[in-house]
């Protein structure tokens, strides 16, 4: 039930298109930030024991729900009011609409069919590409260097590569 929550919140603060990008901008950055440190606590954290990051990142979620419940200002936000609101009515009109587009359109089926099967396969390969990685390909190393710490090598290596093309993103968009 988050997904688009934090997005839709900083847009009703923000409140203004022009800092809206940089401040997306700039969250993706300092997120990318945040997940390296986190990537570092989790692995010193497994190498003690294993499922120390998983309880710990648990009762910190918990915590920082709480704390911002009691904290976050919501200063712009103005609920539709009870009479106009007409989500149901409003989804499904914006889904038969879209409907309507693809089937009007080859290449768009042709989209939609893709996304559809990738979408059937994708949770699969989420949860089991770990396991096939260990199975069939192996770490090098493995003796002297932690499994944990690969995972952390590699979850790093992933955050710097997202921060560095968020940054050249960023310094594109300002240039055009």
């Amino acid at each position: 039930f988050t997904s688009g929550a934090l997005q839709a919140w900083m847009v009703d603060e923000v409140n203004d298109e022009q800092r809206m990008a940089g401040a997306f901008m700039r969250s993706s950055q300092l997120g990318s930030i945040a997940n390296i440190i986190g990537i570092l606590t989790g692995v010193c954290l497994a190498v003690l024991q294993i499922n120390l990051p998983i309880l710990l990142g648990g009762a910190g979620l918990i915590t920082l729900a709480l704390a911002l419940a009691l904290i976050m200002p919501e200063r712009n936000f103005k609920p539709t009011p009870k009479a106009e609101r007409e989500n149901w009515r409003h989804m499904t009109r914006q889904f038969s609409d879209g409907l309507r587009m693809v089937r009007g359109r080859r290449l768009l089926v042709v989209i939609a069919g893709i996304v559809f099967i990738t979408g059937l396969y994708s949770e699969g390969l989420d949860r089991l590409w770990t396991k096939h990685f260990l199975d069939n390909i192996g770490l090098p190393f493995s003796q002297s260097i932690p499994t944990p710490v690969w995972w952390g090598i590699f979850g790093i290596g992933g955050m710097i590569l997202h921060a560095l093309f968020t940054e050249v993103t960023r310094r594109r968009v300002r240039s055009t």
